[in-house]
C-alpha cells in the first residue's frame, strides 16, 4: 500500500514554519512591518495574503513558494544562483530593507557575468583582484545594458556593498576551493 502524502494548508504551514523560527505571531508581524494581528488572520484562515506579501513569507523562511503554500512538501528549490539570492536577501533585510524581483534579476545578472569571465580551472589566490575588476566590469555593463533604474540600485552604498560582498565571498569559494 502505498504511503500516504499530507500536504498542509497555508495557514498550518506559516504556523508550523512560525514555531520552527521560533517566533512569535507579533515578532514575525514585526519584521514583515505588517499590523500585530496579520499573522494571526492568515494563521486562522481569516484572511490571505497577496503574492507579493507571499514572496516576502517565503523569503523570511528561506523556502520556496510552493511549499509555503501547501502545493509541494518539497521546502527548498537551491540552485547557487538562489543561495546567493537569500543570503543578499537576509542581509538587506538585516538592514530593514528588501529585494524587488529587479533586484534580484540584477543581482543574477552581476553574479553569472562575473562567474562566466571568470570561467577558469586554475584560479588562484593571486586572482582575487580579477573578481573585483570583473564585478567593476560587470556593472559597466548593466549600466549598458539595464535601465537607469538598475544602475541606481548598484550606486546605491548600502545594496552594493551587501551584493557585492556576498558575490565576491560565493565567486571565491567557488574558485578557491
Amino acid at each position: 500500500m502505498p504511503e500516504r502524502v499530507i500536504i498542509l494548508e497555508f495557514k498550518d504551514r506559516l504556523k508550523h514554519l512560525r514555531k520552527e523560527k521560533n517566533l512569535t505571531q507579533i515578532e514575525l508581524a514585526s519584521i514583515l512591518h505588517y499590523g500585530y494581528t496579520a499573522i494571526a488572520n492568515y494563521e486562522n484562515g481569516r484572511n490571505q495574503p497577496r503574492i507579493n506579501d507571499l514572496i516576502r513569507l517565503a523569503n523570511v523562511f528561506g523556502v520556496s513558494l510552493d511549499y509555503l503554500v501547501g502545493i509541494s512538501d518539497v521546502k527548498y528549490y537551491m540552485t547557487q544562483d538562489t543561495v546567493l539570492q537569500e543570503n543578499i536577501a537576509k542581509k538587506i533585510y538585516e538592514k530593514g530593507m528588501e529585494l524587488t524581483l529587479m533586484d534580484k534579476l540584477i543581482i543574477c545578472f552581476l553574479y553569472n557575468t562575473s562567474k562566466s569571465s571568470l570561467n577558469t580551472k586554475n584560479f588562484n589566490l593571486d586572482q582575487i583582484s580579477k573578481i573585483n575588476k570583473t564585478l567593476q566590469n560587470a556593472e559597466q555593463e548593466c549600466y549598458i545594458e539595464f535601465s537607469k533604474r538598475f544602475y541606481i540600485f548598484l550606486k546605491d552604498s548600502s545594496f552594493r556593498k551587501i551584493i557585492l560582498e556576498q558575490i565576491q565571498n560565493e565567486l571565491k569559494q567557488h574558485y578557491l576551493q
